[in-house]
């Protein structure tokens, strides 16, 4: 298993919640357990497609970034962001793209824990799907990255917010 790359730098704010940040240092290390890494482990799954799309082999890569659900939602929280749309092949684009996010720290930050919610929320997304067998939408997911990552800016932040206008 690859090693994450030297040049990607993990956000290790306290705005984002612990898990989350390790969640994604996993996912950039390639040890998250998706498919093809359980079958890495000998683990035998039932498919070793993409829960979300069924269309390619379920990896790190293709399940946050490259995904059709995961695709759309990128779209809607960088179009709500003010961004526009980006493909990502890499979870590392995805990082470098966060980190390379303006000049203000303040905009960086927010952006950087939306886009961390992102990736936790599609995980999330694949597992409901998996262990509850409860199917979700982009739009539905989006939803909830506004939502949480409001919550976690609001409670977690050193700035008081208590609008997400503000």
């Amino acid at each position: 298993m690859a090693a994450p790359s030297q040049g990607v730098k993990i956000d290790w704010s306290k705005s984002i919640p612990l898990n989350v940040r390790c969640f994604v240092w996993r996912a950039l290390s390639r040890r998250i357990p998706v498919s093809s890494n359980l079958a890495i482990r000998g683990i035998t799954v039932e498919t070793n497609l993409c829960t979300l799309c069924n269309a390619e082999i379920e990896t790190e890569d293709h399940l946050l970034v490259k995904c059709k659900i995961a695709e759309e939602v990128h779209e809607w929280i960088l179009g709500w962001c003010g961004s526009d749309g980006k493909k990502f092949q890499h979870i590392e684009e995805f990082l470098d793209y966060i980190a390379s996010w303006g000049n203000c720290p303040m905009k960086k930050e927010i952006v950087s824990l939306i886009l961390y919610c992102t990736l936790w929320n599609i995980w999330k997304a694949r597992n409901n799907k998996i262990f509850m067998k409860v199917d979700t939408s982009p739009a539905k997911i989006a939803n909830e990255i506004i939502s949480q990552s409001y919550e976690w800016y609001k409670y977690r932040s050193s700035k008081s917010c208590n609008r997400w206008i503000d």
